[in-house]
């Protein structure tokens, strides 16, 4: 028997690593310039996304728990050298940060999520990096 149901929004924004969401100014830890760019790309996504993701909040309300499985997607340079090799891409650290701006624009609290993952995947007619969001009942 197969998830009873699954929600699908693409082309979201790329997530800056963990390493480089925060920095220290003094005794503080304040937010990047990376992730306040980041936080306006979504802004700027959910704006253009605004139905999708209103319509998937209101189905998701009291659901838990789920999946949630991102496939990262760009083209074949952005992670892999000219020569073949795989660029050193950490695609497991760009998952707090998405998690967390979809969870603020779903309205619902990351501790729904037992399971998450990320898959890189070269998309060859594309030159943009994007992020295709699964969730699914767990």
């Amino acid at each position: 028997m197969g998830n009873p149901f699954f929600i699908t929004l693409r082309l979201f924004p790329v997530a800056p690593t963990t390493n480089n969401l925060y920095v220290s100014v003094g005794k503080r830890r304040v937010p990047s310039k990376q992730l306040n760019l980041y936080k306006q790309l979504v802004h700027t996504w959910y704006l253009q996304n605004m139905r999708e993701v209103n319509e998937a909040a209101l189905y998701l309300k009291g659901k838990g728990p789920l999946m949630l499985d991102l496939i990262w997607r760009g083209p074949r340079l952005r992670f892999y050298t000219k020569d073949g090799r795989v660029r050193r891409l950490d695609a497991s650290n760009r998952i707090k940060a998405c998690e967390d701006s979809l969870c603020q624009l779903l309205s619902i609290d990351d501790s729904v999520f037992f399971r998450c993952s990320i898959e890189k995947r070269v998309i060859e007619d594309r030159h943009e990096e994007s992020i295709d969001v699964l969730i699914t009942k767990y």
